[in-house]
């Protein structure tokens, strides 16, 4: 029968990983004290929330809320980043903090939805352009084609209206 101290901690977990838009593995094994209070507050200013998780536990709450794909993730001594925001910002973040700082953190994956990414794919996340920057470029491509269109009808109707000019001239000279 598990403990009452057991049952906490899963509902805690359950609670801790509902409604996340990404959550990613991070192995902390190795190191220091500050290193971990620098990775966790990276992740605070993104939007995310850090928490060293027990493999077991985190496996039984994510069963009991739907999250089934999350178990490829966990491996080893596991601290969770976990956010209801915007994935990509988080994950630039941490991989850009890792990679100056040079910490040894190896993320173990991630789960974006229902897909779980792998390292190189969560690497690949972190380099896409903010979210502003993709609604602009997605605005500017939807403006491009859209002024296309208004060229080619106006070229058209610039063709329609000189013959028809054409003719009332031909008309005007011949009456």
């Amino acid at each position: 029968m598990p403990a009452a101290k057991k049952i906490n901690q899963v509902a805690a977990l359950k609670e801790f990983l509902s409604g996340a838009s990404i959550v990613i593995g991070a192995n902390y094994s190795g190191l220091a004290v500050g290193d971990l209070e620098g990775f966790r507050k990276t992740a605070r200013d993104s939007g995310g929330t850090y928490r060293v998780v027990k493999n077991r536990l985190v496996r039984r709450a994510a069963d009991d809320i739907g999250l089934s794909g999350l178990g490829e993730i966990i491996k080893g001594p596991l601290g969770l980043v976990v956010t209801d925001g915007e994935p990509a910002a988080v994950a630039r973040a941490l991989t850009t903090y890792v990679r100056t700082s040079r910490l040894r953190v190896q993320f173990t994956g991630a789960l974006l939805g229902d897909r779980v990414l792998s390292p190189n794919e969560l690497e690949m996340l972190s380099n896409l352009p903010p979210r502003e920057i993709l609604l602009a470029q997605t605005l500017g491509a939807m403006n491009a084609a859209f002024s296309g269109v208004v060229s080619v009808l106006h070229a058209h109707l610039t063709s329609i209206v000189n013959v028809l000019e054409a003719r009332r001239k031909q008309l005007d000279e011949g009456s």
